[in-house]
């Protein structure tokens, strides 16, 4: 049975990761929780998006911040009887330690967060990855397109009459917003 795996956003700010798979004798969908990200938006979350590989999660929300979630290593050690013990490498819920909602089950995952990049002043409602994962590129109801790559380094294009609700990143680094034109090249 093949797994995918999809999100779901919660008001709070609170993302839910869950694995969806379709039993090959009953055709018939089996969803699983898989983990809580909770800690880090402190509004609604507008949007979400993996990059190409699936290794790693955007996020955006009306705080205005982005976040990027990786999945926390997972370590396997033998005690002294021989028997196998796997844990996440966070030790303590101030280490960006994710999944304790009480409203729903253990987390089978850990994600850990970044630190958030504060690149907006109005809620993010798009993002987009480049197809290398080498840039994210947001845009907000401030009315600005901005691109961040993976040094960290920002682009920024401003002064639109009204603000993009969508954002795509082409193979040749143009981004386009659901106006439909071109914004800038990274």
């Amino acid at each position: 049975m093949p797994k995918h795996r999809f999100f779901s956003l919660r008001i709070q700010g609170t993302i839910y990761l869950w694995d969806i798979e379709v039993s090959s004798s009953t055709q018939q969908p089996i969803i699983s929780f898989v983990s809580s990200l909770a800690g880090a938006h402190l509004e609604s979350v507008n949007c979400v998006r993996w990059n190409s590989k699936g290794t790693h999660l955007a996020s955006a929300s009306d705080d205005s911040n982005i976040f990027i979630w990786t999945k926390a290593p997972v370590i396997t050690t033998t005690d002294s009887n021989g028997t196998a013990t796997s844990s996440s490498t966070t030790t303590a819920d101030s280490d960006n330690m994710l999944g304790w909602d009480k409203d729903v089950p253990e987390s089978k995952e850990r994600w850990l967060k970044s630190l958030p990049y504060k690149c907006h002043l109005e809620p993010v409602l798009d993002l987009a990855w480049s197809k290398d994962d080498q840039l994210l590129v947001s845009g907000s109801v401030d009315k600005k397109v901005i691109v961040v790559s993976h040094r960290l380094e920002f682009y920024q294009e401003n002064n639109y009459e009204i603000f993009s609700s969508g954002m795509l990143l082409n193979v040749k680094r143009s981004v386009f917003s659901m106006i439909q034109k071109v914004l800038f090249k990274v």
